[in-house]
């Protein structure tokens, strides 16, 4: 699922993003990948953003700098995480919230893929 869109938002408390549904196999594997570019108005100030699947793991949670340069910059995270699921319905969220300024985030995307195992 790709959302090409800017958000922005000054909350203190994180807001989604976007969110991917999908129906795991029973005891299948699956790796997630996610990736955004993430924004602030103030050079000094970080881009809290989380990872979370069905809304209680975490799988991911950090404080970006988007640019050191100035305050007109982006700047990016990404990473990927394996889990086996339960069979039936899950949904992977990316949420990000500010930390003393404007925030935004744009080219958010969260991709999952079954492991198919050998022989």
């Amino acid at each position: 699922m790709l959302f090409r869109s800017d958000t922005t938002t000054t909350s203190t408390n994180y807001i989604q993003k976007m969110r991917l549904t999908f129906t795991a196999k029973e005891n299948c594997p699956y790796i997630i990948r996610y990736n955004t570019e993430v924004y602030t108005s103030n050079k000094r100030r970080q881009v809290s953003t989380r990872v979370q699947i069905d809304d209680t793991e975490t799988v991911h949670e950090s404080n970006v700098i988007p640019s050191i340069e100035g305050a007109n910059g982006w700047g990016s995270f990404s990473g990927e995480y394996i889990k086996t699921f339960t069979e039936g319905e899950h949904y992977i969220d990316l949420d990000f919230k500010a930390n003393g300024s404007s925030v935004s985030t744009r080219r958010s995307r969260i991709v999952v893929t079954e492991i198919t195992l050998g022989n």
